[in-house]
């Protein structure tokens, strides 16, 4: 049996004006609809483009029974029944082969997906275990860091407590902390006040704003209703 493609121009010519209830019966969607129909002056350039896409989609599932079948379906049996006389098509259990063939096409290809996705969830799930191991030895390696400098830091306070020139200079340090810490919380102070004053600009500049969109809002009312009255005037 001939491709479905060979049948095309033949549907074409005899669906016509009947080729939005075939997309229908084909499983388009409205956008898809709207589109072709958009795209093309005349219904037989439109039905050729819906066959077209509909063999572009389905691929091997688009055999001329499923597509005998949708002619059926959308009520365009003269179709069906000129494709019999014309091709010798088998009407005769066409709806089952239809079916058979769709549903064998499918099963493949969801079997296929299934597997791939399989595959993919098991590879993920290899790959997060490895790194939440990964994370589990850093955090370990990281404790273990900690507790050694902490121990160090400890040993280095005994060692500064026994020593008054380093106290000292411990003191020194910590109001020389103290004093950087007061110069930066005044700047913060100062950044918020200027985000005060900007924001204060910038709420006035946009009151400014409507006023002036409302002042020519108005304007432009104004303006319209004296040429309407002018062209009354006129009218008169």
């Amino acid at each position: 049996m001939a491709g479905v493609e060979s049948y095309f121009i033949f549907i074409k010519n005899r669906v016509s004006a009947d080729w939005k209830d075939l997309a229908w019966c084909l499983g388009f969607r409205r956008p898809d609809i709207d589109n072709i129909d958009t795209k093309h002056r005349d219904d037989k350039s439109r039905c050729m483009d819906l066959l077209q896409e509909w063999h572009k989609l389905k691929g091997n599932a688009a055999t001329i029974h499923v597509l005998m079948e949708a002619l059926q379906d959308a009520e365009l049996q003269h179709v069906v029944d000129s494709l019999k006389d014309k091709y010798n098509v088998p009407i005769q259990g066409q709806v089952q082969t239809a079916r058979g063939e769709t549903d064998q096409v499918l099963v493949l290809s969801l079997t296929g997906e299934i597997t791939r996705l399989t595959q993919e969830k098991e590879k993920a799930q290899k790959q997060q275990k490895l790194e939440i191991q990964q994370l589990q030895e850093y955090g370990k390696a990281t404790e273990a860091e900690i507790e050694v400098l902490t121990a160090e830091i400890t040993k280095l306070c005994n060692q500064v407590a026994d020593i008054p020139e380093l106290r000292d200079e411990v003191r020194k340090l910590r109001e020389k902390d103290e004093t950087s810490q007061n110069v930066l919380s005044e700047l913060r102070q100062e950044m918020q006040q200027l985000k005060d004053i900007i924001k204060t600009r910038n709420e006035a500049i946009e009151e400014k704003d409507r006023a002036l969109r409302e002042k020519d809002r108005a304007l432009r009312e104004k303006d319209m209703a004296l040429r309407e009255k002018d062209r009354a005037l006129r009218e008169k």
